[in-house]
């Protein structure tokens, strides 16, 4: 499933998801049970990935802010309950951390 390292939100379907830092967007493709995605380059080989999402609301190129509204809450992994799935991958090996100790290390 949408699993991983990552943290996820538990919300109603198309609750709107926001952005955590500011970033540009790198895609917006499907992932099996990740469901539709959102990729967003933080710069320095660091990206957020926004997942089990309903509907997308931003294109590759954009640039986000935090707060600034990704997509909607939905359910793409049939196990679990609609929720936003993030997960934070740093350079260089691109593996995933902890999203809330990231996000407080850029504040």
């Amino acid at each position: 499933g949408a699993g991983g390292r990552g943290s996820g939100a538990a919300a109603r379907v198309g609750t709107p998801g926001k952005g955590g830092d500011p970033g540009t967007v790198v895609g917006v493709p499907r992932r099996g049970t990740y469901g539709l995605t959102v990729g967003s380059d933080h710069g320095g080989g660091d990206y957020s990935i926004y997942s089990s999402l309903n509907t997308g609301t931003v294109k590759p190129g954009n640039v986000v802010k935090r707060g600034d509204v990704i997509g909607t809450v939905g359910v793409s992994d049939p196990d679990l309950s609609p929720h936003l799935h993030l997960e934070i991958r740093t350079a260089p090996s691109q593996q995933a951390v902890d999203p809330e100790s990231w996000l407080r290390g850029r504040r």
